[in-house]
C-alpha cells in the first residue's frame, strides 16, 4: 500500500503488503491464517505498524481477532481486542521485548477469560 501520500479511496489497488527486506509478505487474494494463537504480529495500517497477540483466526471472514495494548510510562497496560483483515497482519518487524511480550499475554488471557465471562451458561 502506498505510504506518505494521498490516495483516492476509489482508486483501484492491489492490497500487497512487504516485509522490512523488502520481500512480498501477501497480496490482497492471499487469506489463509498463517499465525496461531500466541504469535505475536504487527497490524499493519496505512502509515504505522501496532503490535499485538493472535487470539484467534475466523475463516469464514479470512480474519485474526488479535489483543493489542498500550502501554505508558508507568508499566500500565490498557488492552484492547481488534479484527484484522489477515492482509494486514505481519510478523513482527523486530524481536519483541520482554515488557512487551508479557503484557501481550496477559492481554490475550484477560481476553479469554472475559470471553468466557459473557457465556451465558
Amino acid at each position: 500500500m502506498p505510504r506518505d501520500c494521498l490516495v483516492d479511496t476509489y482508486a483501484p489497488l492491489s492490497i500487497r503488503r512487504y516485509l522490512n527486506d523488502g520481500s512480498l509478505w501477501c497480496t490482497g487474494s492471499d487469506k489463509s491464517a498463517k499465525f496461531k494463537e500466541g504469535d505475536f504480529v504487527e497490524i499493519a495500517y496505512d502509515d504505522y505498524a501496532e503490535l499485538g497477540i493472535v487470539q484467534d483466526f475466523d475463516d469464514a471472514d479470512c480474519s485474526y481477532t488479535v489483543v493489542a495494548c498500550n502501554i505508558d510510562e508507568k508499566g500500565h497496560a490498557e488492552f484492547c481486542t481488534r479484527l484484522c483483515d489477515a492482509t494486514c497482519v505481519l510478523p513482527p518487524s523486530f524481536s519483541v521485548q520482554k515488557k512487551y511480550a508479557a503484557a501481550l499475554r496477559r492481554g490475550l488471557k484477560q481476553a479469554k477469560k472475559n470471553s468466557a465471562d459473557e457465556l451465558p451458561f
